[in-house]
């Protein structure tokens, strides 16, 4: 008995825009494609895009562009997952503070510095 090994799995983005478009003619073909190379940038995989246009080919209230949702807040995107102890952060706050207390004492001189002036 002979076993086939399963078939490649192929990209194909100009047929999904095509696709897309002959089910969605309200669609452009451009905001379709830009959509799928926005899903490659940001490490899709061919099989999570194509499944993803598909979902929402058939939303009516779907467009492209929501093919990758937006990026969330950067500020909070870089905040840690879990606090962590003070003991665990004591030299990064130990530098916070220095830093201040320069920035106050460099304030403070520039404003004698300009009251002498």
């Amino acid at each position: 008995m002979t076993v086939t090994p399963p078939a490649e799995i192929r990209t194909a983005i100009p047929e999904l825009v095509a696709l897309a478009t002959a089910v969605r003619p309200d669609w452009a073909a451009a905001d379709v494609q830009a959509a799928i190379v926005d899903a490659k940038t940001c490490g899709w995989t061919w099989a999570q895009a194509l499944v993803g246009m598909a979902r929402l080919i058939v939303d009516l209230d779907a467009r492209p562009g929501e093919l990758v949702p937006p990026n969330p807040d950067p500020q909070r995107s870089k905040a840690p997952q879990k606090p962590g102890r003070p003991a665990d952060h004591a030299d990064d706050l130990a530098a916070a503070r220095a830093a201040a207390a320069a920035a106050a004492e460099k304030l403070r001189s520039l404003e004698q510095a300009r009251r002498m002036a």
